[in-house]
């Protein structure tokens, strides 16, 4: 019999990136949709009601963008210090400071606008990428698995 061949520690890396890729695509979209299903409900209970006011979507625009940067910064720095192994510290103490600037920065600029809507709207934003984050691993599969059809459910339970 063939002994499987052992992977290099390249080989290993770019399957985890090569994972980490998708996962961060699948989160980008649902972070994307949940901004835009926010601004459509926005957007429809205020033309029905009151006059419509842009502040509140240019918020949640520069909030999402704001959650993607600084989620893009700290996936940076956990590569560099799981694949370097060195600078562990101070990488990780940049990158806080460096997303909480972002954050900081987004905010800052959407309380210039409009302090009440632009700067709610920044705020839900920025929580975009982590509903996103819970949404697919907390939600999504406890969903899947609570209302699973009967028959995949005895399929389970012969195996």
């Amino acid at each position: 019999m063939m002994d499987e061949q052992k992977k290099t520690p390249q080989e290993s890396e770019y399957e985890i990136l090569k994972e980490y890729n998708a996962f961060r695509i699948q989160i980008y979209k649902t972070a994307v949709a949940i901004s835009a299903m926010v601004v459509f409900l926005y957007g429809t209970v205020w033309i029905l009601f009151f006059s419509f006011n842009w502040a509140f979507p240019i918020g949640i625009a520069a909030g999402t963008v704001a959650g993607i940067l600084a989620f893009e910064l700290n996936a940076w720095s956990c590569r560099k210090i799981i694949f370097s192994g060195s600078g562990a510290k101070s990488t990780s103490i940049l990158s806080y400071a460096g997303r909480l600037l972002i954050y900081g920065a987004s905010f800052y600029v959407c309380a210039l606008y409009n302090m009440f809507y632009c700067g709610f709207g920044c705020v839900f934003g920025i929580m975009t990428i982590k509903i996103a984050i819970y949404y697919l691993h907390a939600l999504k599969p406890w969903l899947t698995e609570k209302y699973r059809a009967p028959e995949k459910i005895k399929e389970k339970e012969e195996e």
